[in-house]
Parts: structure tokens; sequence; C-alpha cells
């Protein structure tokens, strides 16, 4: 079951044009990127960052004749400049080398960037040209970490084909569909069933979580290229997996300026509870019975953390008496929502609303399908009335033991859990302090330390419409802060009926 693999290695595996003379430590005198073109420039008469010279090399190149600081005829981007590059590691004439500290010429060379080809992309760790085999195997060795993946010749028949990436596995699984444990990824291209049944999906697993990016990936009958991003998570942001796919929407995997939130084909950036950041330092397995693929490992990513649309998000509320917009919302769906000084006096309340396309107008505002309340009432005059309501559709559950002390001011957080056509949506309550919660210590909310939860809102069904605008409102003058977050703290398996 050992799988045929061809290791596509020219020279460097970046060089596009080849080089003249070596890899970074050559005494030729070309460098990986010489005179040949080099990385960004395709066909171009010299490499953008060393022209004649290697990194370390012993040639004309190096930190002597041509150099950062002495850019001579050639310069800081000499193509075919005639001293060489940017300096030298280990350079054999020493650190001011023949030129000297004082340029004696431009920043700009004169052979320029080179005349021709795409900006290429120079991160990539290796190309791997995979036959089609039943068994994962490894495309290519890799050190260190893997932030993005291109295939091309991606392919799984309609006849429950499927197409496999995996991450955090210590060896090739022997089965077909491995589980995931946590500390493991794995992307699932499945081609589906004869006559669409089951639909062909693109699913990804991390640990015990997962996520149907699309249940209608047809284009996997036929061979086409894909690369995704993967992000690590963290304790305050969800794993990220962005993927695009060549020629839709504007994408090309070639060219990294094209792959934009705005062009991706699908992702996942709102589930929580997965921890990926430690398989993208392991080794990569590669699965396709359905033909021949070639997988280019790269240690970046095309897009940077700073692109995604803030996973969290807080906002201090002033304005007593109406509803107001809590402007910081972010694209996407807000599955955890945090009150910082909470109060709500004698007949006071405190509000979030939820799926309302405008801010009501009311004081009590009716709840429909696809909206949810969350209210906080101070009650009357024997602070044991205070209470707690959580209102879907329509479908009012009050809480009042053990809720004064919002009368008081405290820290209130709760999640919101999609329900379906079979189910309703699920609310899970804290209040800092209670039951040893704490909404500023996610390990220390967990269905056990709830102060309240719901998931059958009088056996409601659907889901809250999530991505609408969340609009607040108080009765007491002192500010409040509300915090909104795109993954909640508990898992919605957690929610899901057991199966018989």
């Amino acid at each position: 079951m050992t799988s045929v693999l061809s290791l596509i290695m020219t020279g460097a595996c970046d060089n596009a044009g080849a080089d003249a003379g070596g890899d970074d430590t050559s005494e030729a005198s070309g460098g990986n990127v010489g005179a040949g073109g080099g990385r960004k420039n395709g066909s171009g008469a010299g490499g953008t960052a060393r022209g004649t010279g290697g990194k370390s090399g012993r040639g004309t190149g190096g930190e002597g004749m041509g150099g950062e600081l002495d850019p001579g005829s050639g310069g800081v981007l000499s193509g075919g400049g005639s001293s060489g590059g940017s300096k030298g590691e280990t350079p054999a004439g020493g650190s001011g080398g023949l030129g000297g500290a004082a340029p004696s010429g431009g920043a700009a060379a004169s052979g320029g960037e080179g005349s021709g080809g795409a900006p290429a992309i120079t991160n990539h760790t290796c190309t791997a040209k995979v036959a089609a085999t039943s068994a994962f195997a490894i495309p290519c060795p890799v050190a260190g970490s893997v932030r993005h993946v291109r295939i091309e010749g991606l392919v799984a028949s309609s006849f429950h084909g499927s197409s496999q990436l995996l991450f955090g596995f210590s060896s090739a699984p022997e089965s077909s569909q491995p589980a995931t444990d946590e500390g493991q990824l794995r992307v699932l291209f499945y081609g589906g069933g004869p006559g669409g049944s089951p639909n062909p999906q693109l699913v990804v697993y991390a640990g015990d979580e997962e996520s149907t990016l699309s249940s209608a990936a047809d284009f996997l009958h036929q061979s086409s290229a894909v690369c995704l991003d993967l992000h690590p998570g963290s304790e305050t942001l969800p794993p990220h997996v962005v993927l695009w796919r060549d020629g839709e929407k504007g994408a090309d995997c070639g060219d990294w300026d094209t792959l934009t939130l705005e062009s991706a084909w699908a992702r996942e950036v709102y589930w929580g509870g997965a921890e990926v950041s430690s398989i993208l330092d392991s080794q990569v397995f590669f699965r396709q019975p359905g033909g021949d693929a070639t997988v280019t490992v790269f240690d970046a990513s095309a897009l940077d953390l700073s692109a995604f649309l803030p996973l969290e998000c807080s906002q201090e509320v002033t304005i007593s008496g109406s509803f107001v917009d809590v402007a910081c919302a972010f694209e996407g769906p807000v599955r955890h929502v945090k009150i910082e000084d909470l109060l709500s006096p004698m007949h006071g309340t405190t509000q979030l609303v939820f799926g309302f396309a405008e801010a009501p107008t009311v004081a009590s505002p009716a709840v429909a399908a696809g909206q949810f309340r969350a209210l906080f009432y101070g009650g009357q005059t024997d602070p044991a009335t205070a209470s707690i309501s959580a209102n879907y559709a329509g479908n009012a559950v009050t809480y009042a033991e053990g809720a004064s002390s919002i009368r008081s001011g405290t820290t209130a957080c709760f999640d919101l859990h999609d329900g379906d056509a079979t189910r309703a949506p699920s609310f899970v309550l804290w209040l800092t302090g209670v039951n040893g919660a704490d909404c500023n210590d996610p390990e220390a909310l967990t269905l056990d330390t709830a102060f309240a939860k719901e998931t059958t809102f009088s056996g409601s069904t659907g889901a809250v419409e999530l991505s609408a605008p969340i609009f607040f409102r108080k009765t007491a003058t002192e500010n409040t802060t509300v915090t909104l977050r795109g993954a909640p703290m508990v898992s919605p398996e957690a929610f899901l009926p057991e199966e018989p």
C-alpha cells in the first residue's frame, strides 16, 4: 500500500527560473534567486533580492561589492546588477566588503525587478505529486508550522469517493475514515452518493468539533484546484479554516493577492471548543484514490489574522431608557454575550434583543419567530422578586430563585445555540459568583456552573437570527459594558439529543 511520491524539487523549491549556481551557500555566482529570474520575476533578467551573488556565497555577491549598504551600480533591487544582492550571512569579504559602507549608487538598480512573471509566493515548504492511492501518504516532509495547503487535481467521485487531508496524526491511519482526537484535524472532500444522495460535502473535523462548510460540493466530481488557510485558535479566538476554489469568485490559488475573505468559497470562523494550534506544527497526510494530485504545503497563510472580522468586541453603553444598537457587532452570528456592571434596580430592567431589524420603540417588545429577548428584571420592593427571563418566538421561561444579585450589580453572560426544524435554540446563562461561575474565566463556564439553561422553549423549533443587529436597553443610569463573542463557551453537542 505504499504510495508513489515524486517530489518536485528543481533547485530550491521556489525557483521559477533556476539559479546560476546552487543554493544559499553556493560558492558559485548564482545564489538561490540568481540570474535565471528568481521567485518574483518569472523569466526576468535578474532576481529581486540577490542579483549575481549568493545569500552567503563566495562569488561576487555577499555583503561585498553590492550589498544593502553599497548599492553600487546594481542597487538594492539589482536585477542584473553588476555587483550582487542583499548582504550575505557569512560574506567572504567581511562586513564592509569592496563597496564600503557609503553607497555609490542609487537604491533602484539598473536591472530592476526583471521583466516578467506574476508575483510568486516564496514561502512554500515543498511541492509533491501524489499518485492515486487508497492509503494515507505524506506528500513531503514538513519542518515547522503548516498554515496553507494547495491541492491541484482534487477529485472525488459521486460514488462515495473522497479526498482528505490530515493534521496531527503521528502515523498514517489504516482507516479511510479516521476519528479526530484532541490536537488533530481532518479536512474531508466527500463526493457524495449516486444520484446526489447523500450530497457531496466539504466537512472539517477538529477534535470533537465538526463543521460542514458546504453541502453542495459537486465541483468535486471533476478535477480542480483548491487552497486553504489554517489559522490556529486560542483561548479567545476560535480556529479559522478558509477555503478557495481556483477560478471561483476571483480566487487564484497561485496569486495570494486574490485570496481574500470576499473571494473565499467556504470558511469556518465561528465554531468554538477546538484547539488547532498544536496540529499545525505536525506532519501532513493526504489521501485521494480517484486520481493523481499535486500538493503544496506552505509555512505561512495567505491571510493575516488581522484580515478577519473581529470575533470579540466590547462596547460601553451609556444611554438609558431606550434600545440602542450594540454597534460593535461583527458580521456573522453572535454566540456569546457578556454584560458587565449589569444593574436592574427595583422595577428596573436590562434587556438584549436579537433578530429585530430595527430598534424596538416600546419597553416590552413582542418576540416573534427568529427573535430572542433576554430580560433582567429588578423586581418589586422585595429583592427576592427579581427575575431573569429568556423569550424565544414568544415562548418565555423565567428564573427567579437566586436572581437578586442583579439588584446590586453583577456580571452576567450567556450562550445562544442554533436550533433547527426539529428542535429549539438552546440558552445557557451564568452569573459571576453563582455556582462557581465567572464570566471572565472561560474555564469556569460549564453546564454544571450555569445559573439557568433552556433547550425546549415550550416545544418551539428553529433558530435565532444571530447575524441581525443586537439592541440593548437599560433603565439604570450607571454605564454598562456589553461584549459580543463569535464562539460559545459550551459546545453545541452538549444539547443534541442522544442517539438511540
